[in-house]
């Protein structure tokens, strides 16, 4: 696609998508500057993905847009460059405002507080991701593969495929945009049959879902609940078809936090707070990094040492066949025999230090590298809700001192009767202030309920996977100590058979 056709096919979607859904083109071009800055102006700047974000997150925040339109302007009265084929028409515009913003069923809306499903109640329960299965592919289709999904105890067996572990996850994120939905490594997707990336994915997905069940929110949802249960293909997939319909939340009285409360003041203490859960999520995403990097390099290095090993008892193998050849006589043959089955204790010793540092380790931490990286992304739906609110609270404030000193009251959008006490509201400008223009107050303040949920949610869910993180720490490292002291212990046996027979037989060896 050249870049005209791609600059028109992303003009064509912000038509669509905000003129014609009755959104302010101006309200839109601000919310673009507040995410990007002067550089958000320009259509150039934004690639299409990146676009289809912002417009979610524009309308997730503006719940009713007007029936009014203009097209943004610059300070010539002329169209802005940037976004100039929003619409053709240079004159406002009425648009058709049928569309259903329909939000959720009140049931739905209140699932963090009474939504239920079948495994609810249940405790203890783990899933287990086995037994991958190649699917062939025909003349229309790829091959693919499935992995079964088992909730245990309660015996649910169910078939999915690496697509559907991605759709549950970006389903989830949509409609529970008050949560931090456990990350999902969309890397090396591309299918494969190889038995090392099969592994390695199985781990993934058994982590992420997992995650997923010990949340307090998303184990409830019943998508999750279908997701682990619905054993035919053609009906999961028409439960999916069906969830991709339901509208996206966007009134801050439908977020709940993780316990079930509706919260949506703004805290300014929480404000702080939550400034130093973004610095910790860069700084721990960066030392993430470093340190898989260095795993990268451990491994690398211990890589080397086996081959080195495996080389040396190639070495003794080899004496130990010239031996018998020779017939050297069996103290130098046994020699040769056990320092050849030391190097395999040796080489197994290492091979099982890079596999524990893969499982336990690094694998752990890369995990911990996309969590803290879905928590930045939740601050920032956080930051620009409140950057949003800031910035349309002050604006409506010098709006409203500009009617207040020029007392053109027909202006002020009051009803009868504040407008017959207009003696008493020129006098009064705080009392003038809190009534003028209550429609866009109201907008206002609505966004401030909106900056405030998210707040509250960010805190309670970094509070919520930080014990989670504590817990799996510990559970994690505790494990890796005891495979690892397992593993020399038994290593050190086998050495000590090896001196010990050195011991009994240098009498004669010397």
């Amino acid at each position: 696609m050249n870049e005209n056709n791609e600059v028109k096919e992303k003009q064509e979607f912000l038509r669509i998508h905000i003129l014609e859904k009755g959104y302010d083109a101006d309200e839109f071009m601000e919310f673009l500057e507040t995410l990007r800055g002067e550089k958000g102006l320009k259509i150039e700047n934004w690639s299409k993905n990146d676009l289809i974000d912002a417009v979610n997150q524009f309308i997730m925040m503006n719940p009713e847009p007007n029936n009014m339109i203009k097209i943004q302007k610059n300070n010539n009265g002329e169209k802005n460059n940037s976004f100039e084929e929003l619409n053709e028409n240079e004159n406002d515009i009425n648009v058709n405002n049928n569309i259903n913003n329909q939000i959720l069923d009140r049931e739905f809306l209140q699932c963090k507080l009474t939504e239920k499903n079948g495994i609810s109640a249940e405790e203890n329960l783990i899933i287990k991701i086995s037994q991958p299965k190649v699917v062939e592919g025909n003349f229309f289709s790829k091959s693919y593969i499935t992995y079964l999904v088992e909730t245990n105890p309660l015996g649910f067996q169910v078939r999915r495929r690496f697509n559907d572990f991605i759709w549950l996850h970006d389903i989830l994120k949509s409609l529970y945009i008050n949560s931090v939905v456990p990350p999902l490594n969309r890397k090396n997707s591309i299918y494969s049959l190889r038995d090392t990336q099969i592994a390695k994915r199985i781990r993934t997905l058994e982590r992420f879902i997992n995650e997923i069940l010990v949340h307090p929110l998303l184990r409830n949802s019943q998508i999750f609940y279908d997701f682990i249960t619905m054993i035919d293909d053609k009906d999961f997939l028409r439960k999916k078809e069906e969830y991709g319909k339901i509208n996206i939340p966007k009134k801050a009285e439908d977020i709940k936090t993780l316990s079930g409360e509706i919260n949506i003041s703004v805290n300014y203490d929480k404000e702080q707070y939550a400034e130093k859960i973004k610095t910790v999520s860069e700084s721990n995403e960066d030392i993430m990094k470093r340190l898989i990097k260095e795993y990268k390099y451990l491994n690398t290095q211990l890589n080397n040492v086996i081959m080195k090993i495996k080389k040396i008892n190639g070495i003794w193998n080899e004496l130990y066949k010239k031996s018998n050849q020779n017939l050297e006589g069996e103290i130098i043959s046994g020699v040769y025999d056990s320092f050849s089955r030391f190097m395999n204790d040796w080489t197994d010793l290492y091979q099982t230090q890079i596999n524990l540092i893969n499982e336990k380790i690094r694998e752990y931490y890369r995990y911990m590298k996309y969590e803290y990286h879905s928590i930045r992304e939740y601050y920032t739906i956080y930051e620009t809700a409140k950057n949003i609110f800031k910035k349309s609270d002050s604006k409506l404030r010098d709006t409203k001192e500009r009617l207040f000193e020029e007392k053109k009251i027909e202006d002020w959008g009051l009803d009868r009767e504040d407008l017959e006490n207009k003696i008493l509201l020129f006098r009064d400008k705080e009392l003038s202030m809190e009534k003028m223009l209550p429609e866009e107050t109201k907008k206002v303040k609505d966004r401030k309920k909106m900056y405030g949920s998210y707040l509250n949610s960010l805190i309670d869910e970094y509070d919520h996977i930080k014990v989670l993180n504590s817990k799996r720490h510990k559970e994690n490292v505790v494990s890796f100590i005891k495979e690892m002291s397992n593993v020399i212990i038994k290593f050190h046996v086998n050495l000590n058979e090896v001196v010990g027979y050195l011991d009994t037989l240098k009498d004669d060896f010397f």
